[in-house]
């Protein structure tokens, strides 16, 4: 979804192709694959090693902010697109018919966890920001 919102406010085209993240952004690296996949927009974590090891160059981060863990990357909208903003969210998520708790008391949990100082640190870690 984040490539083909960044084609179509780009103006370019280009050809989804489905690989897991890890496996497109190792061929990226490689470009091995026939010239298969040129960009990619994936979460940073996924993508760090081989940036901070020269393998991958980040031309920009879809958010609206810049990321803690490269802040020397400009966002893309500060690279030209004007506006642009394409944030991954993560859901917290329950079997259907989940009866222990009520909605609230779950988002409350959810809430307290969010808050606790280890949590935090880990998710900041790991390209998390709010």
């Amino acid at each position: 979804m984040g490539v083909e919102k960044f084609n179509l406010e780009a103006g370019i085209k280009s050809v989804y192709v489905p690989p897991g993240p890890r496996d497109a952004i190792a061929d990226v690296v490689a470009n091995t694959v026939a010239g298969r996949i040129d960009y990619m927009i994936a979460p940073i974590p996924l993508a760090l090693a081989d940036i901070r090891a020269g393998k991958l160059r980040a031309l920009a981060v879809s958010t609206r902010k810049r990321s803690p863990l490269l802040p020397e990357v400009p966002t893309i909208a500060e690279a030209g697109i004007a506006g642009f903003d394409y944030a991954v969210w993560y859901g917290v998520w329950v079997r259907a018919g989940h009866s222990c708790r009520s909605g609230g008391e779950t988002s409350e949990d959810v809430a307290r966890a969010l808050a606790a100082p280890d949590l935090g640190d880990w998710l900041a870690k790991h390209g998390a920001i709010q």
